[in-house]
């Protein structure tokens, strides 16, 4: 085994942008085995054997890499979570969610209607913001080092963890949920007294689920960071 010259792993790097891969975790793994078998030969025959690998590893071939591992991360990341889910209706866990459950009942109940979305939907939007915010700092700062080995802006790719940005967007989906079903029908006049018994159940329904899904979700980023560069 030996270390490639600057010459040689700039020939690697131009040879991997020209593929214009978006996803870091798939640029890792190609990058990596480009290396590792380019390592195993002489100077002589590194030109040979990087073509042999560019016969293989074809802009074609990366692309269906690309959106395989995109709908495997997507059903991956979804079955995790449900499992997480299922996990919270399981002995000892279900503890924490009727304790859960009955805090956000009593919440709805007791607190004026004027205070049902800050004192009970509000704090967990809020978290959920943050933990995105971290999550996206977290793997922006992991995978700095592999972006700027690799120039993109000739070729217009934006580079980004798969894992990460998909996760990012499930995160921040029950937001959007709720600016559909709640601030905007409010902003439109449509619901007025949120003291009504039927927008209390939706707010308690809403609450319990979004109170699974924040845990859920946090427990789902803490496995993946174990395996994934996120």
């Amino acid at each position: 085994m030996r270390k490639l010259s600057e010459e040689e792993l700039k020939l690697v790097q131009t040879a991997i942008i020209a593929k214009e891969i978006s996803v870091i975790e798939i640029l890792a793994e190609i990058y990596d085995h480009y290396i590792s078998h380019l390592e195993g030969f002489s100077e002589e025959e590194f030109k040979s054997e990087l073509e042999k690998l560019e016969a293989i590893w074809t802009y074609e071939y990366c692309k269906k890499i690309v959106k395989e591992f995109n709908s495997n991360t997507i059903s991956s990341i979804q079955s995790l979570q449900w499992k997480l889910i299922k996990t919270y209706f399981s002995w000892p866990k279900f503890l924490i969610t009727a304790f859960g459950f009955l805090c956000i009942y009593f919440f709805v109940n007791f607190l004026p209607s004027n205070y049902f979305l800050l004192g009970v939907v509000v704090p967990v939007l809020v978290f959920l913001i943050g933990f995105s915010l971290v999550m996206y700092y977290r793997s922006t700062r992991k995978y700095k080092k592999l972006k700027s080995i690799f120039n993109f802006s000739s070729t217009g790719t934006f580079i980004s963890s798969g894992e990460t940005s998909y996760l990012f967007t499930h995160s921040i989906f029950p937001i959007n949920l709720f600016s559909c079903l709640i601030i905007g029908p409010k902003n439109l006049g449509i619901i007025d007294d949120f003291s009504n018994p039927w927008m209390s159940l939706i707010i308690l329904l809403f609450s319990f689920l979004l109170f699974l899904h924040t845990l859920t979700i946090n427990e789902a980023w803490k496995t993946k960071t174990k395996t994934a560069l996120l």
